[in-house]
């Protein structure tokens, strides 16, 4: 779905003929789904929503009893304890504090444990949810899986903490808060906290978990909701209605690295990186946020370049989480082509052609090709050749190639783009090949705004906008 439209571009809705009775028969839109770890992504932005804590702010300073529960460990060292005073509201929330996944569940395939020490509850396999006097009495005895900001260490245990937190500083219920800051507002009215009428949702046959309820870790994953309700979830998101641009901005990037080279971990996004998706072969991030419990499982994925949201909601025995990550990797190699060439041809029309200026014998031309951006054919100002004279270039014998691309920056009728000088794909291939890193010629992030002149970058481009009858022209 695009922000800018009222509705989906497509959806697709397939309805198993064997189902549990209790639930829908034939799902649609409307159709509620549990969201697991999805819930997290609410989590964080209730946190935020709050606007009364510093994600840099160490979660002792809301949850000063954490510094007690060492004493459950079975021995006072950096093995076995956790340095709760290390460990930031963003470390949590970004998987970084490196604590353990979970509270204790029934262990399989181990001696039976001692019933006056096993935790003994989980909302799992007939167990009672566990409450927050079962978290602070044993989650001490817990060792810690690395040290605070050593390693990204997936953590439900992490949002478990920071829906306390929100408890703390707003004097609320988790459940309410999220509730009139985040559910209500979007109007998200096919949305729960707790397990809705079985009449509102898809029941897998023989699945157990439709009902289960999360007790402390709700924040993690209690969460149900519908296709059509997340579409406006993602689409308040990216269109600065939650959060403010520079908030949302600051929010949506990542904080740490792992071992894949294509995924990301924000708080609590995780990002996913692809050249693959687009003819031109540059980047595009995927900001997800997925969610498994048993039979059901989820994504959201918002991609910021083009002001979409993808979601996908299953359940029962023939998916998996890997099925959703499927649908919307498929969904965005079919959609991301057509609508990168439909913006080519509005920019075609707004963009594409020669500027001239006869009284200063100042021309621009902007052609489009498969690359992205424009690319600068021409640039002369008061007779003189821009890029056969620049000083950007990588040698004086030949004249780099400039390309031209938006700031986002823009006013109510003008456009900011910035002048990118760079090699041909031969010199850049040649360059890389000198380093062990991928493209790591790639620097345009460190070039910007470098010649000065009179407080103005030479590689400042400024577009007035025009509205006419036939469109907007520049």
């Amino acid at each position: 779905m695009s922000i800018h439209e009222a509705t989906p571009m497509f959806e697709f809705h397939h309805s198993p003929q064997i189902f549990n009775p209790r639930g829908v028969s034939e799902v649609n839109s409307d159709t509620v789904y549990r969201l697991a770890s999805m819930t997290k992504l609410f989590t964080i932005l209730g946190l935020l929503r709050t606007e009364k804590v510093s994600l840099e702010d160490p979660i002792t300073k809301y949850l000063p009893e954490l510094r007690d529960i060492h004493k459950e460990a079975a021995a006072q060292d950096a093995i076995r304890v956790v340095d709760w005073d290390s460990i930031t509201l963003e470390a949590l929330a970004a998987h970084q504090s490196g604590i353990g996944a979970d509270c204790d569940w029934t262990a399989k395939g181990f001696l039976p444990a001692d019933n006056k020490t096993r935790l003994q509850c989980s909302g799992f396999f007939g167990q009672r949810p566990c409450n927050r006097k079962d978290f602070f009495e044993h989650f001490g005895k817990r060792p810690p899986v690395h040290a605070p900001f050593e390693t990204p260490i997936y953590s439900n245990i992490g949002t478990t903490l920071l829906g306390l937190v929100i408890e703390t500083v707003t004097n609320q219920t988790y459940e309410d808060w999220i509730q009139h800051t985040i559910i209500d507002p979007i109007k998200m009215n096919r949305t729960f906290l707790s397990n809705p009428a079985d009449s509102l949702g898809f029941i897998p046959i023989n699945a157990t978990d439709w009902p289960v309820e999360l007790g402390v870790e709700a924040p993690t994953g209690a969460i149900y909701s519908t296709t059509s309700d997340l579409m406006a979830f993602g689409k308040a998101i990216l269109s600065y209605e939650m959060l403010s641009p520079i908030r949302t901005r600051k929010w949506m990037k990542p904080l740490a690295s792992t071992s894949s080279i294509s995924t990301l971990i924000g708080a609590p996004w995780e990002v996913y990186r692809s050249n693959k998706v687009t003819k031109d072969g540059r980047l595009i991030e995927f900001y997800t946020k997925a969610g498994d419990l048993f039979t059901y499982h989820s994504v959201i994925a918002l991609i910021p370049d083009y002001d979409l949201v993808m979601v996908a909601l299953m359940g029962g025995p023939e998916v998996s989480g890997d099925t959703t990550y499927h649908v919307i990797g498929d969904a965005s190699t079919a959609l991301l082509p057509v609508i990168e060439q439909a913006g080519k041809a509005k920019a075609q029309a707004q963009y594409v052609g020669t500027y001239t200026d006869a009284l200063t014998n100042s021309t621009l031309t902007l052609s489009l090709d498969d690359s992205p951006g424009f690319r600068v054919t021409k640039w002369q100002v008061r007779g003189v050749d821009v890029i056969g004279t620049s000083l950007l270039g990588d040698s004086p014998a030949v004249p780099p190639r400039v390309r031209l691309y938006p700031s986002d920056l823009s006013t109510s009728n003008q456009t900011a783009w910035r002048a990118v000088f760079g090699g041909s794909a031969n010199d850049v291939a040649a360059e890389d090949a000198l380093y062990p890193w991928d493209q790591f010629s790639c620097s345009s992030w460190a070039s910007l705004d470098k010649l000065i002149y009179q407080f103005q970058g030479q590689d400042l481009f400024v577009f007035d906008m025009i509205e006419e009858e036939g469109g907007v022209l520049v």
